[in-house]
């Protein structure tokens, strides 16, 4: 009997050490879907962003307006200052403003801004570096005539950016992409 003094604490260290090293595990699983669970959100804030730009630009379809929309969502300083025209039924000092006022390209400046950077539910303010580009098919940007136009939607990965392993990616003013893996994107053809 007095030979096994101490082993019981040395199985209690044992099995310590193993639930501890369990535990680290979970915890890293666990930071990881959180992580994940965050691109997943950016992800969906991008396609819905997608579909508002194609819904508004459906309903705003003229070469000029279509041509506005590729200049304003591709700015990337869109979103420093409010457009001059606001085109939606609302009130500034004390009276209405009529969406009707607006012409079909100030529509467009005001689309782009309204979907891209207004309030906390803007594109810019829920995905990380966001870049967007609008491109037409041709330089007349008329859908009416066949032309197709792209619109891709870039952002930093949370989980690519939170891990100290990858290298970082930079998003020029051309939308280009260098020095890393760590972007994401959505990319959509169509014809509004």
């Amino acid at each position: 009997m007095r030979r096994q003094k101490g082993v019981t604490l040395i199985e209690v260290l044992v099995s310590m050490i193993i639930f501890s090293v369990g535990i680290l595990g979970m915890t890293t699983l666990q930071t990881r879907v959180l992580q994940e669970n965050a691109d997943q959100h950016q992800r969906q804030v991008a396609i819905s962003t997608a579909q508002a730009i194609t819904d508004r630009m459906t309903m705003n379809k003229s070469p000029a307006a279509l041509g506005q929309y590729a200049t304003s969502i591709s700015d990337n300083g869109i979103c420093d200052a409010a457009p001059a025209q606001i085109c939606s039924e609302s009130y500034a000092a004390g009276a209405e403003v009529d969406a009707d006022v607006c012409s079909e390209t100030e529509m467009a400046i005001y689309d782009s801004w309204d979907i891209l950077c207004a309030s906390d539910a803007g594109a810019a303010d829920q995905l990380i570096n966001f870049n967007a580009r609008l491109t037409c098919a041709t330089a007349t940007c008329d859908s009416d005539t066949g032309d197709n136009l792209t619109l891709q939607l870039l952002w930093r990965s949370r989980t690519a950016q939170l891990d100290p392993r990858l290298p970082t990616t930079t998003i020029d003013d051309d939308a280009n992409l260098t020095d890393g893996p760590d972007i994401d994107g959505y990319i959509q053809a169509f014809r509004p």
